[in-house]
């Protein structure tokens, strides 16, 4: 496969395996961040922390929580693929970082990458705020994708390539409130999504933020979220509505560099 026929965004996204002493928990979607020479790998907090943030109920029926994280990678040149292996935890706690005033209400964390690992495993991790962005409007009933895993079998199937999900924002996010702090997009998710990135992409002249048109020859991208999974319900047949936390409160994780304490 050509590497210039593969989207850089689908190179950002990340299959994430979850285990307690060797036995595994549970799959699901992440993508890496740096900042300075500092790098990331983002998930969502429930992920690493076994637990639901709402109820602190553990996820899994064995009762066990996470203590080691596995990543795909890629190789310097791609499509080859390989996997990185991060504890969770160390003596002092949890490593990885939480929300500095929402904490688990904000259920997005990243852990630590140390520094030196892309020489080591002769990897490339292309940090998804690195890569080519439009500061586009995102409105109500606007059309995104989320960039994850779903139903996967682990680090190597699909070779580690994302599914890109279609989803459409159905709340204002201009209006999400801060005991919220996330919008809700109508998607028919699955399983081994969650921790996902959830991008707006269009073709053509775009309208940006600030309400200025902008002529474009090709497609723009936009980061906005992390993808949390869908509200909780009962019912089978429910309205398939998906949380996603808006990309600056990942911004405002990175920045204050917080460990978690409360697990």
């Amino acid at each position: 496969m050509p590497q210039n026929l593969i989207d850089e965004y689908s190179a950002a996204a990340v299959p994430v395996e979850l285990s307690v002493f060797g036995s595994p928990l549970g799959i699901a979607s992440g993508f890496f961040w740096k900042k300075a020479e500092e790098l990331f790998l983002v998930t969502n907090w429930h992920n690493l922390a076994g637990v639901n943030p709402i109820t602190g109920v553990n996820l899994s029926s064995t009762g066990g929580r996470p203590d080691t994280i596995k990543a795909g990678i890629h190789g310097a040149r791609l499509p080859r693929r390989g996997e990185l292996t991060l504890p969770l935890w160390d003596d002092n706690g949890p490593l990885w970082m939480v929300h500095p005033k929402f904490g688990r209400r904000v259920d997005v964390a990243a852990l630590p990458v140390p520094t030196g690992v892309e020489g080591e495993y002769q990897a490339r991790f292309y940090p998804i705020n690195t890569l080519s962005s439009r500061r586009m409007q995102v409105s109500i009933g606007g059309d995104v994708f989320i960039l994850g895993y779903p139903f996967s079998k682990g680090l190597e199937d699909r070779g580690g390539w994302p599914v890109w999900k279609r989803a459409s924002v159905a709340t204002e996010p201009a209006l999400m409130l801060r005991d919220e702090m996330y919008f809700l997009v109508d998607t028919a998710s699955r399983p081994g999504m969650s921790g996902a990135p959830v991008i707006a992409r269009s073709t053509g002249d775009v309208l940006l933020e600030d309400g200025s048109l902008v002529m474009v020859t090709g497609t723009s991208t936009r980061l906005i979220g992390v993808y949390a999974g869908r509200v909780s319900s009962a019912d089978a047949e429910d309205a398939q509505l998906g949380r996603v936390f808006p990309i600056d409160l990942l911004e405002e994780i990175i920045d204050a560099q917080m460990r978690e304490t409360g697990v």
